[in-house]
């Protein structure tokens, strides 16, 4: 289970009519659970939910590690669509660069201020091979 998320870091940019993610962790697991709090942040800004009173699990399966971390995306973008929350805790039972299993909590934002439609593949870019993980992809806002 990978619980903690430091130490990653995350950071948005400027691309035109969407935001560039870039994201840094040091395993796969926390590169997932980053990439999860930056979409998040872009989603509430200051206004993240106080209050966690859903929880959902997550069950995924892709060919590569770059497109899980887009199903990862676009999974907790389509749940925050339908349940109308912003999940801001993620619990990974397990997760490999071909699979994920999570159990996510989210709660009502005070304010929704980024309308994220999807995580897309546009200049996607997963390193893994290091010592620390990498990841840049593209938001659809």
């Amino acid at each position: 289970m990978h619980l903690v998320k430091d130490p990653g870091t995350y950071r948005f940019a400027p691309h035109t009519g969407e935001v560039l993610l870039r994201v840094g962790a040091r395993d796969v697991p926390g590169l997932f659970v980053e990439a999860a709090s930056a979409l998040a942040e872009l989603q509430a800004g200051a206004s993240l939910p106080k209050l966690l009173d859903r929880s959902d699990v997550v069950e995924l399966e892709a060919p590569d590690v770059e497109a899980l971390l887009v199903a990862w995306l676009d999974e907790l973008i389509y749940l925050g669509d339908v349940h109308g929350h912003v999940y801001t805790r993620f619990d990974l039972e397990r997760c490999t660069t071909s699979s994920l299993r999570a159990v996510v909590f989210g709660g009502v934002p005070g304010e929704l201020r980024t309308q994220v439609k999807a995580a897309t593949f546009h200049r996607l870019r997963v390193d893994a091979s290091g010592p620390r993980c990498s990841a840049e992809l593209v938001l659809d806002v």
